[in-house]
Formats: structure tokens, sequence, C-alpha cells
């Protein structure tokens, strides 16, 4: 009985050997490595990322060949702990680890992405805001502060990428002005205020920032501060102004929360007024400061803050210091 096993032992274990191993070596030829060109996008870690093409139950480690071989043919990144958006690397993916359901839901969403990136996107938004006015009478002591609230403003804006890393966005907006309080507590009806603008910016890959200029065309009301003095009535005048005007902005992230800052400093280049001062003729002329800060809510919501300061010369020296709080809709 124990030869008749032995026997039957020695003549099935040659063809179990022999197919153990031609099966090791067809496995070997079948463990390719497919690749993926791949930008950074917010939020992007490394291991995030190869999560998009493997399956769920592979096991990854930072000696796994697949990550070796990432590293090695992407010298350009430095530090692989903290990828930064906008950096681009050539994933390699082990045939054996690769999910190609996670792979076609990574180019639909991509072509998702490219294809918004190539339209153009708009917004609406509304804010309250905060005015404040200093006028001065040069050569004289003569001063004057005032309010000016917006209980509402609405406004529309839009954005497009444009071409070899350029974008235009633009905007305008209408505000509803409560009636101008004086130091003297004189009521003065106001007019709606409006504003627009138009941008072209520009990002290089490499870029923490963007930079982006173009004109700003606002119309605004001020009072009638140097005539008092000669016993005229105090009432307001409507100013229209166009700037050039220059900027940065940066898209970041900051406790979990996407954010877009802005800030821009601008240039009168042409002034105009409703009517000009009986003691001083001068159309304003000057700069304007704007700072701006835009936080995702959700998808498509978003709040949004603003603060603006002009300094002007004119009939007066005019200060407009104006702090803005709201919410949009981005589609």
């Amino acid at each position: 009985m124990k030869l008749l096993l032995a026997v039957l032992f020695l003549s099935f274990s040659p063809p179990l050997f022999s197919k153990g191993k031609a099966t090791s070596e067809q496995a070997k030829k079948r463990l390719v490595y497919y690749y993926f060109d791949y930008i950074v996008s917010k939020r992007d870690t490394f291991s995030l990322i190869i999560k998009k093409f493997v399956k769920p139950t592979s096991i990854i480690s930072a000696k796994t060949p697949m990550v070796l071989k990432t590293r090695i043919n992407n010298p350009q990144i430095k530090n692989w702990a903290n990828l930064r958006e906008g950096e681009k690397f050539r994933l390699y993916v082990r045939s054996d680890l690769l999910d190609k359901k996670r792979v076609a839901a990574f180019y639909r969403d991509r072509n998702d992405n490219n294809a918004r990136a190539d339209k153009w996107n708009y917004s609406l938004f509304y804010a309250l805001s905060r005015g404040s006015l200093q006028e001065g009478i040069p050569n004289s002591n003569i001063t004057t502060e005032s309010s000016q609230d917006s209980p509402l403003t609405l406004g529309f804006s839009t954005l497009k990428k444009l071409y070899y890393d350029f974008n235009y966005s633009g905007s305008l907006y209408l505000s509803k002005l409560d009636g101008g309080l004086s130091d003297q507590n004189e009521s003065v009806p106001l007019p709606w205020e409006y504003g627009l603008n138009s941008y072209v910016g520009y990002q290089r890959e490499n870029w923490p920032l963007e930079v982006y200029t173009g004109l700003d065309h606002e119309r605004f009301s001020s009072y009638n501060t140097e005539e008092l003095p000669s016993g005229e009535p105090l009432e307001s005048r409507e100013h229209t102004l166009t700037f050039l005007t220059l900027g940065i902005s940066k898209r970041f992230e900051w406790f979990g929360k996407q954010f877009f800052g802005k800030a821009s400093y601008s240039s009168t280049v042409m002034s105009s007024q409703s009517r000009p001062s009986k003691i001083n003729p001068q159309e304003f002329e000057g700069t304007k400061f704007i700072l701006y800060l835009n936080m995702k809510a959700s998808k498509d919501w978003f709040y949004h803050g603003l603060y603006k300061q002009h300094d002007l010369e004119g009939a007066t020296s005019l200060q407009i210091t104006r702090v803005g709080l709201g919410f949009g809709y981005t589609f």
C-alpha cells in the first residue's frame, strides 16, 4: 500500500511543479505597467491620487514597485508628501492592481471639468455694506464725516479661461443707498450706485499667485462740503470715475475650506461729475484699494466679504471706506 502511494506521488508530482512554474512565468509576463499623466488639484495627496486608479483591496506602501517606479520617473517632484496644486507627474500603475472602473470614472470627471473650464462661468451675488465718508476742504480746517449704508447690492460676475494661461473676468453691481447722514444729522437722498469692471488675468503653472489688470468704472455720490461755509444747503453730487487696475489673486485652502482672495490697486484715468462745485470745479482724481475674500459654502454657493477704500482729491479731499458682506450662487 505504501509502495502504491509512493508511485502515485512520483507520477503526479512533475506535472504539478511544472504547471506551477508555467503559471508563475505567465503571471510575470502579464504584469505590465500602465501610466497616467496627472495634474495635481486642491486637496490631492499622493495616496489619494493612487486610490483613484487601483482596486479597493490593493495594499500600497512606499516600497510598492509602482510607487518606486513613479517616484524614480518623476524627478521634478521634490516633495511627494506635500504635492502642490498644478504640479504634473506620470503615475505608473501595475496591471494586476488597476481598477478599470475607477480609471473610467477619473477620465469622465476630468472631461467634465475640462468642459466646464472651457465654458463661461457665471455668478449672481448679494451684499450689504456700510460706508463712511471723510471730507476736508483744502487749505482749511473744515472737515465733515458722513455715512452711506447700502442694505441691497445685487451683482453679476463672469469668468472664462482663455489660451496660454490667460483668463477673462468681469462683474457688474448696483447698490441702493440709504439717505446719507452728515455730522449735522441732515439726511440727503442718494441715487443708486453702480460699478463694473473688466480684467484679463495671467498665471503660470509654477506661480503662487495670479496677476490681473483691466478697467474699473463706477458712479458714486459725495456732498457739497466745500459750499457749506458760503451758506449753500447740503446736497449730493454724482461722480463717474474710470480706473486702471492692477491686482493679484489666489485660490487656497484653510481649515478644510476653499477660499479665493484678491487685492487690487487702481488709479483714475477718467473723471466727470454731475455738476461742478461753485467753489472749486476740479473733478475727483486719485486711487482705490480693494481687498476681497470668497469662501465656498457648497458646490454652487459661496460667502464673500469686501473692503474698499477711495482716496480722492478734487473740490475736497475725500476718503471713502466701505465694508461689505454677502453671499452668491455660481452656475
